[in-house]
């Protein structure tokens, strides 16, 4: 269950989704509850027991994807922290073990240390950071991965997509 080939649902996607948009303040902890009980496993695998916990879903999905992962600012502060840590692994500042303790004691050690790079580093990630998007001239560039999402919702004894499930209520079947 905790990784599937998209467009199914998994336990990866599903923890990250619920719980980035619950800390955004996007989703309350009931729509997340109710979404739960909505969800049914099958062979190993997570489906839905109807349309409306599915198009929910996606419309949580592609919420994180679009006003999360592909914004230049998140783009931006992925990309200095992960030259940060790979300096600070690299220079043996932190240990791959560090990495399994919260997001605040790594920063905290990160900033601890006393390498001029790794504090050049840290001081570029800050709140009042400005990210311009300009595709000729640029620092970084990202090509983000797709990522597509349409559950199977179980309908009697068989699975259907939640796109053609509703496409085919949209015609009256």
């Amino acid at each position: 269950m905790l990784e599937q080939p998209a467009p199914e649902l998994c336990a990866d996607r599903v923890d990250y989704t619920l719980r980035d948009m619950y800390q955004y303040g996007h989703i309350t902890i009931e729509a997340i509850k109710d979404f739960l009980e909505h969800v049914i496993i099958i062979n190993g695998r997570m489906y839905l027991d109807n349309i409306e916990s599915a198009e929910w879903f996606v419309k949580a999905y592609y919420s994180e994807v679009i006003d999360f992962f592909m914004k230049p600012l998140n783009i931006y502060g992925y990309d200095t922290l992960a030259k940060t840590l790979k300096l600070a692994l690299a220079k043996k500042l932190i240990s791959l073990d560090d990495l399994l303790g919260t997001d605040e004691e790594v920063m905290s050690l990160l900033s601890l240390t006393e390498d001029h790079e790794v504090q050049s580093l840290l001081k570029r990630i800050h709140g009042n950071v400005k990210v311009k998007e300009d595709q000729v001239e640029y620092d970084i560039h990202r090509k983000n991965k797709m990522r597509l999402i349409d559950p199977s919702v179980i309908q009697g004894t068989q699975l259907v997509r939640a796109s053609s499930l509703r496409k085919s209520q949209e015609n009256g079947n």
